[in-house]
């Protein structure tokens, strides 16, 4: 069931930000998320990311947004945690490659939010063999 939850969640987050629909890919975002990894950033916010995405989507920056590798470990009946390798295809043509963790929680009105997302670095990346 996991394994449906995140491949579904990842499906409707990747088209979101792809059309640029900035309502609809926030929606796929807990308030309270927390992302690290970021270089320059300690830790990215709700808002942060928003007003990003309010900057970026207009401009049809990404032409895709892929997941593969995805290696599922779920927590409990509310949060689900997994990594997996990140391709973005900018509309220049560039790829960019990462391997992120993300968690998933249940939220009270039954939907899967992103809770966490942290880009490995390459140490993290070795010792999870991603």
């Amino acid at each position: 069931m996991s394994e449906n939850i995140v491949n579904q969640w990842l499906s409707s987050y990747a088209a979101s930000a792809v059309d640029g629909e900035l309502e609809n890919h926030m929606s796929h975002i807990s308030k309270e998320v927390q992302v690290y990894g970021v270089p320059g950033f300690d830790v990215v916010s709700y808002d942060d990311w928003r007003n990003q995405c309010a900057q970026e989507f207009p401009q049809k920056l990404i032409r895709s947004l892929d997941y593969d590798d995805i290696r599922i470990r779920p927590i409990d009946d509310q949060n689900i945690a997994f990594l997996t390798q990140e391709k973005i295809v900018t509309s220049e043509g560039k790829e960019i490659r990462q391997a992120v963790e993300m968690v998933l929680v249940l939220n009270e009105e039954e939907i899967w939010l992103l809770k966490q997302l942290r880009i490995l670095n390459d140490e993290e990346k070795a010792q999870a063999g991603v």
